[in-house]
C-alpha cells in the first residue's frame, strides 16, 4: 500500500503482520488519527477457502470504507461505507488502537472506562473498550515472563460484543493475542526481543581509540595554524617592549653571578623594587587580563 497523498514524513507507519492468515499496515498520525489502513485475512476451512479484505481512507469529506470478501475463487463482493467528518471524529481504528495498547502496556496502567468510537468487522460504527487484567506469567519460547495484559472489546449497535486479549512485554512487545471464543491464537516464540525488557536497549561499549594527531591531517593543519599565530604574537609583543629584552638580562646576569640556593626568594628580591611602583594588588594581577580565545578546530567539511 502506498504513502497516503500529504503524508508528513513524520507520519507513524504502523505495520503488524500475525502469521500468514492476517496482515495489517496503517499511517497513523502522533495524535493516533488513521490517514489510512488496509487489512487483511485469509482463511482456510478445510477445503474452503475465505479472503476479507477491508481498506480505510480519510478524506477532507469524512472516511470511506471498503470492504472485500471472496469464497474459494469465485467473484469478490464488495461493499462501501462512507461517514462524514463529524461522525469519525475521535475514531480509533486497530492501527492505532494497537499503537495505543503498546503505549498503555509499557505504562501498565489502563484509565477506568477507557472508550473510543470504531468501526466493527462488518465496516459499520460502534464502540470500543479497553480494560487492564494485570500482570501474568507467560512462556516465551522456554523463558518465562511477565506480561501486562490488555483486554479490548468491541461492542456493535446489535449488542454483540467481540473481545480481544492482548499480553506485551515491558517493552512494548505483543507477546499473545487471543479472539474469546475463537480457538486461534497469536503467540510469540522468538526470545530475542526479551533483551528489550523494560524498554531500554543496553548501551554499547566501545573501546577508547589512541589519538595520534599528527598522524591527524586535520589536528596536524589545526595544531601549526595555532603555532604559528602564538610566535607571530609572542613576537610583536616582545617587539613592542624592548624594555623585556634589558629587564631578562639584568636578572639572569645577577642569578648566575651569585647562584643564590633559593632562585624563587632571589627572584622575589629582585623584582622587589619594580612592585613599588605600581598600587599593591593579588600577585600575578595581569594574568587576569582576558586573553584572546584559541579557535577550535573546525568541523569536518567546514
Amino acid at each position: 500500500m502506498e504513502p497516503p497523498a500529504g503524508c508528513q514524513q513524520e507520519t507513524p507507519v504502523l505495520t503488524a503482520a500475525a502469521a500468514e492468515f492476517l496482515s495489517l499496515i496503517a499511517y497513523v498520525t502522533s495524535q493516533l488519527e488513521t490517514l489510512e489502513q488496509e487489512e487483511q485475512e485469509h482463511l482456510q476451512l478445510r477445503a474452503h477457502a475465505v479472503e476479507r479484505r477491508t481498506h480505510i481512507v480519510s478524506h477532507q469529506h469524512g472516511m470511506t470504507v471498503t470492504k472485500m470478501l471472496q469464497e474459494q475463487e469465485g467473484e469478490p463482493k464488495c461493499q462501501s461505507f462512507s461517514y462524514s467528518c463529524d461522525e469519525v471524529r475521535g475514531l480509533l481504528l486497530e492501527g492505532a488502537s494497537i499503537l495505543l495498547l503498546r503505549v498503555l502496556a509499557c505504562r501498565q496502567a489502563v484509565p477506568p472506562s477507557l472508550t473510543f468510537p470504531a468501526i466493527d468487522a462488518e465496516g459499520h460504527l460502534c464502540t470500543s473498550s479497553y480494560r487492564a487484567l494485570g500482570i501474568q506469567q507467560q512462556a516465551v519460547g522456554s523463558t518465562e515472563v511477565k506480561v501486562f495484559v490488555i483486554e479490548r472489546a468491541v461492542h456493535t449497535s446489535l449488542g454483540i460484543s467481540t473481545i480481544w486479549q492482548s499480553s506485551f512485554l515491558p517493552s512494548g512487545h505483543l507477546a499473545r493475542r487471543v479472539q474469546v471464543g475463537c480457538p486461534r491464537l497469536l503467540l510469540l516464540q522468538d526470545e530475542s526481543v526479551l533483551g528489550e525488557i523494560g524498554g531500554v536497549q543496553p548501551q554499547l561499549t566501545f573501546p577508547k581509540q589512541p589519538l595520534d594527531w599528527e598522524e591527524d591531517i586535520q589536528l596536524c593543519s589545526w595544531f601549526l595554524d595555532q603555532k604559528e599565530q602564538l610566535e607571530a604574537s609572542h613576537t610583536t609583543y616582545v617587539r613592542q617592549h624592548p624594555e623585556l629584552l634589558a629587564l631578562l638580562a639584568d636578572f639572569l646576569q645577577a642569578l648566575l653571578l651569585q647562584q643564590p640556593p633559593d632562585p624563587i626568594s632571589f627572584a622575589a628580591q629582585f623584582f622587589a623594587p619594580f612592585a613599588c611602583q605600581f598600587p599593591a594588588g593579588a600577585p600575578f594581577a595581569s594574568a587576569r587580563a582576558a586573553s584572546p580565545p584559541l579557535r577550535h578546530p573546525p568541523a569536518n567539511g567546514e
